[in-house]
């Protein structure tokens, strides 16, 4: 069975304006699987997502949902908090309640009603979740390179031309600590015999061979590392900030849809989703 701590934010007025969140709290904790209910002002700040993450140590969580705002704005923040106690953060799901329910909604019954069903659908999914790790994508290549017929002018004896696609020197084997080399060009000077085993990053034409919204994230990545010590900019940087976590979220989003789907039970909300109610 698992044990899913449900965490209901207020954000100020935002929420609890036209949610009754005590209400959804308290009916929160008859959800099966819910060992844990509890609210607070603004659960992104630091003593909110220290309540998360106390809670999680304390009862021993394995699933987290955080009913909020929207996925896109503080999801990575609530699966840092969830990764900090130790959880898993895949295992950490938002229930929007303010776009989808207190926004669009006037009357407080149908707006609570509704983020009640939101967080019973949240801890659903979260339960047939299961924890994914960070992927390693192999940028390296291994060659074994003969020596070149022409010798370095000075310095070294022996000349040996990397692929056409080398990029980097990664490693050479055999090499100890006080064997030097040095790359010129596309070549590497050293004094180590024939043929020389090297790794080195390559460059791989192929734009298709990674998912496009990878290659998103990971120049935004870069972007964000980059932008602070070159530009000196904080309105650039809070501006790929927000890319970045836009993209992550389609990221978690994509990755959601392409899971393999669980049995789901027949429920109210099941029921009245399928009849347009």
């Amino acid at each position: 069975m698992s044990r899913v701590g449900v965490f209901v934010c207020h954000c100020g007025e935002n929420i609890a304006r036209n949610v009754k969140v005590q209400e959804v709290v308290e009916s929160s904790r008859d959800i099966p699987g819910a060992v844990v209910t509890a609210d607070y002002p603004y659960l992104c700040s630091a003593p909110g997502q220290q309540m998360v993450i106390d809670a999680i140590e304390e009862h021993d969580l394995d699933r987290v949902v955080v009913a909020a705002c929207s996925p896109q704005l503080h999801e990575p923040t609530f699966r840092a908090a969830a990764a900090q106690a130790g959880l898993n953060p895949h295992l950490c799901e938002m229930a929007n309640i303010r776009e989808h329910c207190s926004w669009v909604h006037r009357d407080t019954e149908q707006a609570s009603a509704k983020a009640y069903q939101t967080v019973v659908a949240a801890v659903e999914r979260v339960k047939r979740s299961r924890p994914l790790d960070p992927i390693e994508v192999p940028v390296t290549k291994r060659a074994l390179v003969g020596k070149d017929a022409a010798a370095p002018a000075w310095g070294f004896s022996n000349r040996y031309e990397m692929p056409n696609d080398f990029l980097r020197l990664a490693f050479i084997r055999d090499q100890s600590d006080n064997t030097p080399y040095e790359v010129v060009g596309n070549f590497v000077e050293t004094d180590l015999s024939s043929p020389l085993a090297v790794k080195y990053v390559w460059d791989d034409p192929d734009v298709t061979r990674y998912d496009p919204i990878l290659t998103t994230v990971v120049a935004l990545s870069l972007a964000l590392d980059l932008v602070e010590p070159l530009t000196q900019s904080n309105t650039k940087k809070e501006k790929i900030e927000t890319a970045l976590t836009f993209w992550l979220g389609k990221a978690a989003n994509v990755n959601g849809s392409e899971r393999r789907p669980g049995k789901v039970k027949d429920t109210s909300w099941l029921v009245a989703r399928a009849r347009g109610g």
